[in-house]
């Protein structure tokens, strides 16, 4: 299969499109068939070496990615092959043609949605999620600040700072990108509380999941590239020009 490897610490043009060996399917795994990952800045700090997840060489970074099961461990229960679902990886591995999970970080995505918003969908709003409610405890009616409302987790902050009853200010850089997103400063290290606590995590993904099926989510897709583009949507990423999310498709 095809992969994107980083084999040394540096900006996003390090990054080389390979043909690598599958891995064997451990019993509590599912293999899913990529179709789209979703690009976030702390994939730039993966590959520049700054992450707190340093993988050894040659690692494949990617924190979220949706796709198709094609295959399950002897242990799994409850996941089954051709089961349309996200996934949350920690230790990257998204830019990839395929990708093996825990089954209990899995989450099944509604039949509606896309396969490039489902990839844009678990980081950025999984982490405003989080923050908002489990380290904020934002309350309804209370007041809520969104620095850099125009990027991926600003927007989601927007919108679920609306949907919990808070009075929202977003704040952006310039007219264009207020537009598009029509919070007290909280530390949040979203990634590891999913790989600390998968299943809920997961069960807080399958809640905002039921949210965009009732149409009070409407993720922004900012712009798509190839699974071979890898280094050019970081570097788009990075550049700051982009509303909403960056997505590859496989």
């Amino acid at each position: 299969m095809q992969a994107v490897c980083c084999r040394e610490w540096g900006p996003p043009d390090v990054l080389r499109l390979e043909n690598v060996a599958r891995r064997e399917l451990a019993p509590s795994e599912v293999r899913i068939r990529v179709h789209a990952a979703g690009v976030n800045f702390a994939d730039s700090l993966m590959v520049g070496g700054t992450y707190q997840v340093k993988p050894p060489f040659p690692f494949t970074p990617g924190l979220e990615a949706a796709g198709e099961v094609v295959e399950v461990g002897r242990a799994v229960d409850g996941v089954r092959i051709g089961q349309r679902v996200l996934a949350v990886l920690r230790n990257g591995g998204g830019y990839a043609e395929e990708i093996l999970v825990n089954a209990a970080a899995v989450v099944s995505i509604p039949g509606p949605m896309d396969f490039v918003t489902a990839a844009a969908f678990p980081v950025a709003y999984g982490t405003s999620h989080f923050a908002l409610t489990q380290r904020g405890h934002l309350q309804a009616n209370e007041t809520l600040l969104v620095l850099g409302a125009a990027g991926g987790v600003g927007l989601t902050a927007v919108e679920i700072g609306k949907i919990l009853g808070a009075r929202v200010i977003a704040a952006a850089g310039g007219p264009e990108k207020l537009a598009i997103a029509r919070i007290s400063v909280i530390g949040v290290v979203w990634g590891a509380q999913a790989e600390r606590d998968p299943v809920l995590t997961s069960s807080y993904l399958s809640e905002l999941l039921s949210w965009w099926e009732a149409g009070k989510l409407k993720p922004v897709i900012a712009k798509v590239f190839p699974l071979a583009r890898a280094s050019d949507a970081l570097t788009a990423l990075l550049s700051r020009q982009y509303a909403g999310k960056i997505v590859l498709e496989t």
